[in-house]
């Protein structure tokens, strides 16, 4: 048995999708906070150190790392993530479509026209972040704006099988050379989006690569691959990660204001990142059994994240504003979590049996 085939096994029981539910519903938060118009000023300043979509682009670096290692079967790679990802978003997408009907955005005779079946076909593959001018009419001015981290997604799926195949073919050196190389012109061609014109279709366009991101999915990748040796580093040291990262977001983000914890344009804004990483690690392997006793194995965080901007579109077309805003968030946030937990029940879960 390979280092790598002793990692993944003894890697396999964590607390990620405790983390990964966690980083949907900052996401959640966060839009609903936005697009609703609440104010909660202190507690999303608080969450946004704990940005959920760096969050999950980390973990799934991790994640699907060690499931490929486990597993480097192709054919079988392909189908577990496929598997994964399109059921629940082809319900979500038919939940979309009874939404935009009943809200009268579309009439049941424009569901048969080119443009909604262009639109369709987009959304059933790798196209989500495609909306056309005739539904922007709706809520945010976008159907699902938060599935465009989907084609992001699914570049990392393509991307990693070449990746670990350049890592047998490579020596250490070279193989952490090749990686952090990526890693350095992926920061710097994020730098380089937050500078550009956002409107610009080639931007929006570049938005929706890996480019921006491959680096948070980097750390991910790095660390699933060398657990063995980094792992003392983090297992059981939550609590030291945590008050690092606090004390030092604190200091050089709330206090001085070197960074933004939004973006990680500068030295001390990736100082934090990595520190937010150690901290997303450490969690995932301190009292490693917490996920399972809360959760009871109840992965809901996906559905969270494909619901939630449904959740938020409606409220925005029912005109709620006379309602108290902790009122308006806590039916946001609810109906969230039970879309969730229904995908999951009744579509994510029995469709992940076939694995």
């Amino acid at each position: 048995m390979s280092n790598h085939e002793i990692t993944s096994r003894k890697s396999y029981i964590n607390n990620f999708d405790l983390i990964r539910l966690f980083a949907a519903m900052q996401v959640a938060f966060a839009h609903s906070v936005s697009h609703l118009s609440l104010d909660f000023p202190l507690v999303a300043s608080m969450l946004n150190y704990f940005q959920g979509v760096p969050i999950f682009f980390g973990i799934s670096g991790f994640l699907i790392t060690s499931s490929y290692i486990r597993n480097p079967s192709l054919k079988k790679y392909a189908r577990n993530r496929a598997i994964r990802i399109f059921p629940a978003m082809w319900v979500c997408l038919a939940m979309t479509i009874v939404l935009l009907l009943v809200f009268h955005i579309i009439d049941f005779h424009a569901l048969f026209s080119f443009p909604m079946i262009r639109w369709i076909a987009c959304q059933v593959t790798f196209l989500q972040f495609y909306t056309p001018d005739f539904l922007r009419s709706w809520g945010t001015g976008t159907p699902n704006g938060s599935l465009w981290t989907i084609a992001v997604e699914l570049q990392f799926y393509i991307l990693l099988p070449l990746l670990l195949v350049a890592e047998k073919k490579l020596n250490v050196k070279a193989w952490i050379a090749l990686l952090l190389t990526l890693m350095l012109i992926s920061i710097l061609a994020g730098n380089r989006f937050e500078t550009m014109d956002q409107e610009n279709v080639y931007t929006k366009l570049f938005h929706v690569t890996i480019v921006p991101y491959f680096h948070f999915f980097c750390l991910g990748i790095l660390s699933a691959l060398y657990w063995e040796k980094i792992k003392k580093f983090f297992e059981n040291k939550a609590y030291l990660w945590f008050a690092a990262y606090v004390l030092f977001c604190a200091f050089f983000g709330a206090w001085l204001k070197w960074f933004n914890p939004s973006y990680y344009l500068n030295l001390y804004g990736w100082i934090a990142n990595l520190l937010l990483w150690g901290c997303i690690v450490s969690a995932a392997y301190t009292r490693i059994h917490l996920s399972d006793k809360l959760l009871k194995r109840n992965d809901i965080s996906y559905g969270v994240y494909i619901y939630h901007m449904l959740v938020v579109n409606s409220l925005i077309s029912m005109n709620i504003d006379n309602l108290p805003k902790i009122f308006v968030l806590a039916i946001a946030l609810g109906a969230t979590v039970l879309l969730a937990l229904l995908s999951w029940k009744l579509v994510e879960q029995p469709v992940l049996r076939r694995k």
